[in-house]
């Protein structure tokens, strides 16, 4: 099944607000573990402020992706 994600996040350099927008196919996954996936790439490649919102086909699951973030920054 492929799903398409959007990420918008505040840059930490400018402050500005960025979109970056994929499909993926999930191979044996949810969908919230291959937007947290791509959320962490995101995280190493950018210089990233905040996550804004995180869609997956058009629903919002923002809350899904920055409570595991919270909790794996935890462990």
């Amino acid at each position: 099944m492929i799903v398409t994600l959007q990420i918008i996040y505040r840059s930490g350099a400018s402050g500005s607000k960025i979109l970056q927008r994929g499909s993926f196919t999930l191979k044996g996954k949810q969908p919230w573990e291959v937007a947290y996936d791509w959320w962490t790439k995101v995280q190493r490649e950018m210089h990233v402020d905040s996550l804004e919102q995180v869609l997956c086909d058009g629903k919002d699951i923002t809350q899904q992706i920055e409570y595991i973030d919270i909790k794996n920054r935890r462990q």
